[in-house]
This record gives structure tokens, sequence and C-alpha cells, in this order.
């Protein structure tokens, strides 16, 4: 019986009919054979709040819904991660010091499908022009000070005029702690001692992003 409704879910799949839930179905047939897959992808909807959230939530969370293992739960997490990199890669990064909507779109794909805390530094040059971005912290980055002035070292490096820091919340908390406006200051400090201007902190989170001690005029 499932064997032939997995035959019809594919078909489903080829004339691009298939419902969100029945995609994740779809998705379980590689990792979970000859089980009906369908109570599955509806309890891990349920389980994480939505199926954005599916892709996004840790894999212990993943495998706290029965039946789901450590194949299944990986599978999905890689998804997530690779629709992430996906979303970066459509991202236009030309002018995003002028353009708010572009900027904002380039950060949020960023942090797409992210579920541990994480935060990136971009790098702009002297005629703010976008050269390069890179991951300096995961997990809560600002209490460690070492990795603050790595990430100085490496935007010297690149020459680098201007940065953006950002960092993701995965609790889904939008607005920035006392403890994110408290280390911006120390973050700041150690840019400036370089010459390198910390033109914004962005907290990203819900699908949005909110920047805080924003020194940049768009």
């Amino acid at each position: 019986m499932h064997s032939g409704h997995r035959e019809r879910l594919k078909a489903k799949f080829s004339n691009g009919e298939l419902e969100p839930h029945e995609l994740l179905e779809l998705l379980l047939f590689y990792s979970i054979p000859r089980v009906n897959t369908n109570e599955l992808a509806h309890a891990l909807i349920n389980k994480c709040g939505g199926i954005s959230k599916v892709f996004s939530s840790p894999k212990s969370t993943l495998m706290e819904v029965d039946g789901i293992g450590e194949n299944s739960a990986v599978l999905i997490r890689t998804v997530g991660e690779l629709m992430g990199v996906c979303a970066q890669d459509n991202s236009c990064t030309d002018n995003m010091l002028t353009n708010r909507d572009r900027l904002y779109d380039y950060i949020k794909s960023i942090f797409f499908g992210q579920c541990r805390e994480k935060t990136f530094m971009l790098m702009f040059s002297a005629k703010k022009r976008f050269i390069g971005q890179l991951q300096i912290g995961d997990g809560f980055y600002f209490q460690n000070q070492v990795l603050t002035y790595d990430a100085v070292a490496a935007a010297v490096r690149k020459k680098a005029k201007y940065v953006i820091i950002a960092h993701n919340h995965p609790n889904d908390v939008l607005m920035p702690s006392d403890t994110d406006m408290e280390t911006s200051n120390k973050i700041n400090f150690a840019f400036e001692n370089f010459g390198i201007s910390v033109l914004c902190h962005f907290v990203v989170a819900q699908g949005s992003c909110v920047s805080y001690q924003n020194k940049m005029k768009i």
C-alpha cells in the first residue's frame, strides 16, 4: 500500500501538485523506507511550529519526534543548510550600503535555516564595495574577546574600511538584548582602534532583521 502511495506522490511531484507537507513527506522517503511518512511529516510540523521551522530546528529537536532517527534528522538539516546557501547565492551584493532592501535580504539569507546562534562580519572597501564576509562566531560569540580581535585582524587583511556585524537569535527574540547593546560598544572600540568603522549591528530572527547602533544613512 505504501509503495503505491509513494509512486503516486512522486507522480504528483513531477506535475508540481504537492502541498508543502507532502514535500516533506516525499523527502522522508529517502531516509525512511517502508513507513507512512505522511504522519511523520505532520508530526514534525506540529513539533517545530511550521514547515519552515522544521528545516531550522536543531537535530536533537527533530529526533524528539517518534520515528525520526539520526539519518532523517541529518537529511532535514542538510536541506535546511542548503536552502540557506541557495538563498545567499541568489542575493545581489551590489550597492548594499545604499540599498536597504538589498542589504536586509542578503543578511537574512546568511541565517536562513540556521538553528545555532552565529555571528557574521560583512566587509566593505573604502569605496563601499562588498569584499566578502566571514563567520566570526558560533554560539555566544561576543563573550569571547579573543575572537573579536581575530575578526579585526581578518578585516585588516582584507583592507576593509567598513564592516557590518550580524548575529541571529534562534529563540526568535527579534530585539537586541542589553548584553547585545553593551558588547556592541566593545566591538566598536576594537575596530575603531584599527581605523575600521562598524556601520551597524543586526539581530536576525523570525525572518526579519533589526538594526541597532546604526551609523548608515540608507
